[in-house]
C-alpha cells in the first residue's frame, strides 16, 4: 500500500513558505436551495452557475492587487453572495516561494505566506430577470494573515441574512470578531470582549443556535480554545478540553485553530472535536483524542484516542455516527458510532480526504490515492520518474458506515468535495495532473502542467458537469476523456479550446528568450494532445500536420540559437557548430521529455514506446533521432520491459553513438570526455546506461538474456581501443558477470578496471552527470545568456 508522503510534503511547505503558511480553501458552495453554485478562481474570479454547471457567469474580477479572493458564501435565505479580498497592508506583493523557479498552483490549495492585509467584504445582491447586479463594498477590514481571506475565514452571514460577522484587527496584534449590520452599516464587537486573542475563527452551527470561535494566543494559553455562546444571549462556554489545539499539517495557528474546530450534529444537540494532548513526561508522546461535547449540559466525553492524528470530523444527519480520518503515514477513513466506539477502516488504500454524508445520510463519500499505471517507486530511472499521489480516485460508501466503498470517478486529482444541501451531487475540483516528471520539469517547472476546472458531480449517474472558465482549462477537459479513450468526446473540448485561443500573429516579434521560455514552459500548449487525439481517431492528415507544427517550433527556436552563441573560445574551446549542435540537442531533448510526460500522464506507455521507436528509426535529425532513444529507453525501464532494455542499449545506442565519434572526426574516446561532455550523444551513453552498470538492475534479466549480453559486451570490448571507451564496457562486464557469478571472468574485468589510465576519472563523470544532462549541453556562458533571460 503507498503512503502519503505527509511528512515530506510538509517540510516542502514549511522551507517554501515560513513557519506562518496557511492552505487556501476553494470550496464550491451550494446555495440554501442547493440551485446554484459558487467559487473563486484565483485572479480568474468569482464565478456562479447552476447546480450541474450550465449558466456559467463570472460574478467578479479581482484587481491586480489583489493577494486573494475568499470562497463565496451563499445568503442562508436568497441568492445574495457574500466573500472577501485582500491586498496587502503595506501595499507590496506577497513573497514568492523559495524553492521553485516557477511554482505551480496546488490542487489541494496553495499554502500562502504570513503576511499583513486589509480585506474588503462584498455583497453582490440577488439578481432581478436577467440582470445580474455588480458586487458593491461593504466595509474594510484587516489581519495580520492574508490566510483569513485565502481561507475562507474572515466572513460569515448571520443566521437571518440581514448582518454579517467578520474577524478586524485590534489592539496589540489581536484579533476580535465583529457585526456589522446591512441596513444601519454600523459595527459593533462580538467577541472576546478583550484585546486577548491573536487568532481566532468563527462559525455557527447548522441550526444557527449557536456561535462558535475558537481562539489561540491568549494570555498563558488559559483562554486557547473553543468558546461556545447560544445565539440568545447566554454566556460563553470554554470547552476547557479544547485547550491543547488540534495538530494540523502545518504549524501555523491559524491552521491549528482550523483543525480544532467543531463539527455538530444537524440538530445542533452535540459536536466533536479533536485535540493534540501532550505527553506527562520525555518519553510519553502524547496522544490525539477525539472528543464529544453537549452544549445543553455542558458536557465533554472522550469518543476516540489514537497515537496519530484525527483529523476533519464529520457527522451522519442522524447524530448517532461520526466520521473522521485517522492520519499517519496511511491514513485511513473510520466511522465511530457514539457509544459503540470505532468500526474497522473503510478503505484499503490510504485516504486523502473526507467529504461526509449527503444530506439524506444515503452515501458517504471520501478520496483515495489512485495510483497510475507504471509508477513504479523501487526503480532507478534518471530522466523520468513517476509523481506519487498524482491522481485520486471518489469513493462512494453506504451511510451505515459498515462497508468499503466504490469508486465512482478516477483519472484526476479530486479536491474540496462539498455535498449538496438538497441533493446526491457533490461540487469539487478535477486536476488533470502529471503522473510522471522529466528531470527538466523538476528543475525548472517546465513541462506538462496542471490545470483545474471545477465540476459537479452528480453520484447517482457518475456524470460529470464541468465549468471550465478559460481555453486552457476545457483542454484539460479533453485531457480527461483522452485518458478515458473518449477520443470524440476529447477532440469536441480541444476544439473548444482552440476556438477559444488569441488569434496567432503572422509574425511574432518578441524577444528570442521570451518566445523560448514560453516553449519550454508548455503552459499554453496542448498541440501534442490534439496530434494523439486525431491520431486515434484515425485522421492521419490532420495529425502529421499538428505533429509538424509541434516540431517546426523547437527547430525554428534551434535555428534562432546561433544568435546568441559565442565563436570559438580560443584554444581547446568549442567551436561554434559544436556549440549550436549542443543547444539542439537540448531543445530535442526538452522536446522529447515533454511528449514522454504526455504518454504517461495518459496512461499510454505502449503508444509512447511506439512513438519514440518510430521517431529513432525516422527522426529528420540526429539531434531528435538521439532524443527520441534516450526517451524510448527510460519507457522500456517503466514497463519493465528490462531485457529489451539491455538489447536497445547494447545493440542501437552504443552502436549510434560509436558512429557519432567518428563523424565528428573523432577515433578514440579520451579521458578529458569525462570531464567535459561535449557531444550529445555520449551523454545519451552515459544517461542510458546507468542501469547496466548495476548488478542489482542485471537480476531482473534470465540467465539466458544475461548471458547472450555478457556475449556481446565481451565483444564489443575486444573491439575498442581507447581507455575511456574499455573503461565504460568493463563496467557493464563487471555488473554481468556478479549476475551471472562467473567470477574468473570477474577478477580478470577488475583487474583492468584497476589498471585503466582513466579510471581516477570515473567518479568525477557518474557524480557530475545528472547535472551535465541540464548544464552540460551548453557552454557555461551560454547557460547563463539563454535559460538566465528566460526566467
Amino acid at each position: 500500500m503507498r503512503r502519503l508522503p505527509r511528512s515530506w510534503s510538509a517540510l516542502f511547505v514549511v522551507c517554501a513558505v515560513g513557519c506562518g503558511g496557511v492552505r487556501e480553501d476553494r470550496t464550491i458552495t451550494f446555495s440554501a436551495d442547493g440551485d446554484k453554485v459558487g467559487f473563486q478562481h484565483g485572479q480568474e474570479g468569482v464565478f456562479v452557475a447552476d447546480k450541474d454547471g450550465g449558466g456559467l457567469v463570472k460574478a467578479f474580477t479581482p484587481g491586480k492587487d489583489v493577494l486573494a479572493t475568499s470562497t463565496p458564501l451563499w445568503s442562508p435565505n436568497d441568492k445574495r453572495l457574500l466573500f472577501a479580498t485582500a491586498r496587502a497592508a503595506d501595499g507590496q506583493p506577497p513573497p514568492p516561494p523559495r524553492l521553485a523557479f516557477r511554482a505551480e498552483p496546488d490542487p489541494a490549495g496553495d499554502v500562502r505566506p504570513e503576511q499583513a492585509v486589509v480585506y474588503t467584504c462584498w455583497l453582490r445582491d440577488e439578481p432581478a430577470g436577467d440582470v445580474t447586479p455588480e458586487p458593491r463594498a461593504l466595509f474594510a477590514a484587516s489581519c495580520d494573515h492574508v490566510g483569513y481571506v485565502a481561507a475562507g475565514l474572515a466572513v460569515r452571514w448571520h443566521p437571518d441574512g440581514r448582518r454579517v460577522f467578520y474577524v478586524d484587527k485590534v489592539g496589540g496584534g489581536h484579533h476580535a470578531v465583529f457585526e456589522f449590520d446591512l441596513a444601519t452599516k454600523s459595527s459593533r464587537r462580538v467577541f472576546p470582549a478583550a484585546d486577548t486573542a491573536t487568532a481566532l475563527v468563527f462559525d455557527w452551527s447548522p441550526t444557527s443556535r449557536h456561535l462558535v470561535c475558537v481562539l489561540a494566543g491568549t494570555p498563558g494559553q488559559r483562554d486557547d480554545g473553543i468558546w461556545v455562546r447560544r445565539d440568545d444571549g447566554a454566556d460563553w462556554w470554554h470547552v476547557s478540553e479544547s485547550r491543547p489545539l488540534a495538530d494540523a499539517e502545518l504549524p501555523a495557528a491559524l491552521e491549528r485553530l482550523r483543525a480544532t474546530r467543531p463539527a455538530w450534529t444537524a440538530d445542533d444537540a452535540r459536536f466533536a472535536f479533536a485535540t493534540d494532548v501532550p505527553g506527562t513526561n520525555q518519553g510519553d508522546a502524547g496522544r490525539h483524542v477525539l472528543w464529544l461535547a453537549t452544549p445543553d449540559g455542558r458536557r465533554v466525553e472522550r469518543l476516540a484516542e489514537a497515537r496519530v492524528p484525527m483529523r476533519g470530523p464529520r457527522w451522519h444527519p442522524d447524530g448517532k455516527q461520526v466520521g473522521y480520518v485517522l492520519g499517519g503515514d496511511s491514513p485511513a477513513l473510520r466511522v465511530a458510532h457514539v457509544g459503540a466506539g470505532p468500526r474497522p477502516a473503510l478503505s484499503d488504500r490510504p485516504v486523502r480526504a473526507f467529504a461526509g454524508w449527503s444530506a439524506s445520510g444515503e452515501h458517504l463519500a471520501y478520496t483515495v490515492a489512485d495510483d497510475a499505471p507504471s509508477s513504479k517507486e523501487d526503480e532507478e530511472y534518471l530522466l523520468i520518474r513517476p509523481v506519487p499521489l498524482a491522481r485520486d480516485a471518489v469513493c462512494l460508501a453506504a451511510g451505515g458506515g459498515a462497508e468499503k466503498g466504490r469508486v465512482v470517478f478516477s483519472g484526476m486529482r479530486a479536491t474540496f468535495l462539498n455535498w449538496s444541501p438538497r441533493e446526491e451531487k457533490l461540487s469539487l475540483w478535477l486536476t488533470f495532473s502529471p503522473t510522471h516528471r522529466s528531470v527538466l520539469a523538476e528543475l525548472f517547472g517546465w513541462g506538462l502542467r496542471r490545470g483545474d476546472p471545477a465540476a459537479v458531480l452528480d453520484v447517482p449517474t457518475g456524470r460529470v458537469s464541468w465549468m471550465a472558465v478559460n481555453p486552457l482549462e476545457k483542454a484539460q477537459v479533453g485531457h480527461y476523456y483522452l485518458l478515458k479513450r473518449d477520443d470524440a468526446e476529447a477532440w469536441h473540448w480541444y476544439e473548444e479550446a482552440e476556438r477559444g485561443l488569441p488569434k496567432a500573429k503572422d509574425a511574432d516579434k518578441r524577444p528570442f528568450v521570451e518566445r523560448l521560455s514560453e516553449t519550454l514552459d508548455r503552459r499554453d500548449d496542448f498541440a501534442f494532445f490534439q496530434y494523439l487525439c486525431l491520431h486515434r481517431l484515425g485522421r492521419e492528415a490532420e495529425a502529421r500536420a499538428k505533429l509538424e507544427a509541434c516540431r517546426e517550433t523547437s527547430r525554428g527556436l534551434g535555428k534562432e540559437l546561433a544568435a546568441f552563441l559565442p565563436e570559438d573560445d580560443g584554444p581547446g574551446g568549442r567551436t561554434h557548430a559544436r556549440i549550436l549542435a549542443g543547444a539542439r540537442g537540448f531543445l530535442a531533448l526538452a522536446e522529447a521529455l515533454y511528449q514522454a510526460e504526455v504518454f504517461l500522464s495518459l496512461d499510454a506507455v505502449e503508444d509512447g514506446r511506439r512513438f519514440f521507436r518510430g521517431q529513432f528509426d525516422a527522426g529528420a535529425t540526429d539531434e531528435e533521432r538521439t532524443a527520441a532513444a534516450l526517451v524510448l529507453a527510460q519507457f522500456l525501464l517503466l514497463q519493465g520491459r528490462h531485457a529489451d532494455y539491455a538489447d536497445f542499449v547494447t545493440d542501437t545506442v552504443v552502436p549510434f553513438v560509436r558512429q557519432a565519434w567518428n563523424v565528428e572526426g573523432r577515433t578514440r574516446l579520451t579521458a578529458d570526455d569525462f570531464q567535459r561532455l561535449g557531444s550529445f550523444r555520449l551523454l545519451l551513453a552515459g544517461a542510458t546506461m546507468g542501469p547496466l552498470l548495476r548488478a542489482e538492475f542485471l537480476k531482473h534479466l534470465p540467465a539466458d538474456r544475461a548471458e547472450s549480453l555478457a556475449t556481446r559486451w565481451a565483444a564489443l570490448r575486444r573491439e575498442v581501443k581507447d581507455d575511456a571507451s574499455g573503461l565504460a564496457a568493463d563496467k557493464v562486464l563487471e555488473a554481468v558477470y556478479v549476475r551471472l557469478g562467473r567470477d574468473e571472468a570477474l577478477q580478470d574485468v577488475r583487474r583492468r578496471l584497476r589498471d585503466n589510465p582513466v579510471a581516477g576519472e570515473w567518479e568525477k563523470f557518474t557524480a557530475d552527470l545528472a547535472a551535465n544532462l541540464t548544464m552540460g549541453l551548453f557552454d557555461e556562458k551560454i547557460w547563463g545568456k539563454i535559460v538566465g533571460a528566460a526566467r
